[in-house]
């Protein structure tokens, strides 16, 4: 099991520069880390499944960092399996 922490930010600057094909937006921006933080917590499966869970439940619906991970795995045929446990403070 791998635990790391997810450092949160403030956006000091944002510009939505435009709309792209695949419905997301090219933006600029400028953040700041700041000392609040949420726990990602990673462990290995042997069934190939990827699951997210989290103490907030409407993070484990949709969630992009799963569909990312999908995408990674299927582009490089990775069988590797993980378990995502996010825990914000």
């Amino acid at each position: 099991m791998i635990r790391y922490k997810s450092p949160a930010k403030l956006n000091l600057f944002l510009n939505i520069v435009n709309k792209r094909n695949d419905g997301y937006h090219n933006i600029q921006s400028v953040f700041h880390l700041i000392d609040l933080f949420d726990y990602l917590t990673f462990s290995q499966r042997v069934d190939n499944k990827i699951i997210f869970k989290s103490n907030v439940k409407k993070l484990e619906k949709n969630n992009l960092a799963v569909e990312s991970l999908d995408l990674l795995r299927k582009a490089y045929q990775v069988t590797a399996s993980v378990v995502n446990y996010a825990e914000k403070k």
